[in-house]
């Protein structure tokens, strides 16, 4: 309608996601990061994801994996706060793995990340357990923005 307004909304929000954010704090709790495992079986994806949560000190990769079955193992071993991943995997896929995942680990969040902007793949990622179904197009821009709202509403952290 209005391109001009449009495209100032997208440049703030784009501003917006580059502030930098020096702590998550869980209410009545210190200080402390947001624990991520991030599983992405692309390797030019699974970098950009990682240099995009590198931007935030909230946020800590604590481990990175490659296919579903081994996403739920180090889940397991490591108890992340978030799990960051891919719909589409090897071995079993992103909704299998985060259904896993949340029967073993229920205050642990997932985000699965979608092909497409589907609306019966967000339907299916959300019945498997997942706490937010992002597209991956035009991830880069609002990943983290995305990840703090999720957190706040979910979680009752404060940013």
């Amino acid at each position: 309608m209005y391109p001009e307004s449009n495209m100032a909304r997208r440049r703030m929000a784009t501003r917006l996601t580059q502030l930098p954010v020096t702590s998550v704090i869980l209410q009545g709790s210190p200080m402390r990061t947001v624990r991520v495992l991030l599983v992405e079986d692309n390797p030019f994806l699974s970098e950009s994801l990682k240099s995009i949560l590198g931007q935030d000190s909230a946020f800590e990769v604590a481990g990175e994996v490659r296919d579903g079955i081994a996403a739920v193992s180090l889940a397991r071993r490591l108890s992340p706060d978030l799990v960051l991943m891919d719909m589409s995997l090897p071995g079993i896929g992103g909704i299998a793995a985060a259904r896993l995942i949340k029967d073993e680990r229920p205050d642990t969040r997932v985000v699965l990340l979608a092909d497409d902007d589907d609306h019966d793949y967000h339907q299916a990622a959300m019945a498997g357990g997942a706490s937010l179904c992002l597209p991956k197009e035009g991830i880069v821009g609002e990943l983290l923005r995305a990840l703090r709202n999720m957190l706040l509403d979910e979680r009752g952290f404060q940013i």
